[in-house]
């Protein structure tokens, strides 16, 4: 009976001995389950903070890319707007520039026209440059010949007078020589009167 008592206190004490090292375990169990339990809810805390962190700089992602869509949009548009704006003065500039080329080619015809005229312009004037030297020459003949006809006239005029006077002393001649034949036939027939 005492065997069976010293085996039951024996098995009490070992219970015992195994109560507190379970107890001394479940304490160290817990404190670390405590711990892991404040760690896990640090980690909890830091991931809900750092998933919010996420979740903001996510959400300003979002608007930021909504902001640089927009953004875009616009600049497409402007650049659109610039395209199409490029592409007008384009198409002017070429308008102006096949204007300019056909002002070119006026003026270039024109240039040649004004050259030709130059040119036509030369001719006449030394035509014309000609033909006053020719009418001085005629002039100078005409006021030579005008000189020399009234140089003429004037010895016409003298002719005529002298011719005149002539006529006039042949008239008188003439008279003269009939007076004499008067007298000399009244001379002649006194001669036969006192011959007979």
């Amino acid at each position: 009976m005492e065997k069976e008592i010293d085996e039951v206190l024996k098995r009490q004490d070992a219970l015992a001995e195994t109560c507190v090292t379970l107890r001394s375990e479940v304490e160290n169990l817990s404190r670390s389950l405590s711990e892991s339990q404040a760690a896990a809810e640090k980690k909890a805390a830091e991931f809900a903070a750092l998933r919010s962190a996420l979740e903001r700089e996510l959400a300003e992602r979002r608007r930021s890319e909504e902001q640089l869509k927009g953004e875009a949009r616009e600049l497409q548009s402007r650049l659109q707007s610039g395209e199409q704006a490029l592409l007008e003065k384009q198409q002017r500039l070429e308008a102006a520039l096949q204007q300019l080329q056909t002002q070119q080619a006026t003026v270039a015809q024109l240039q040649k026209e004004i050259a030709s005229r130059e040119q036509e312009w030369d001719a006449t004037n030394r035509l014309v440059s000609k033909v006053q030297a020719e009418l001085a020459v005629q002039r100078e003949s005409r006021m030579a010949a005008e000189e020399e006809a009234a140089k003429s006239a004037q010895a016409q005029e003298r002719l005529e007078k002298q011719l005149a006077e002539q006529r006039d002393l042949e008239a008188q001649l003439r008279a003269s020589i009939g007076s004499m034949n008067s007298l000399r036939d009244r001379l002649q027939a006194k001669r036969n009167s006192i011959r007979v």
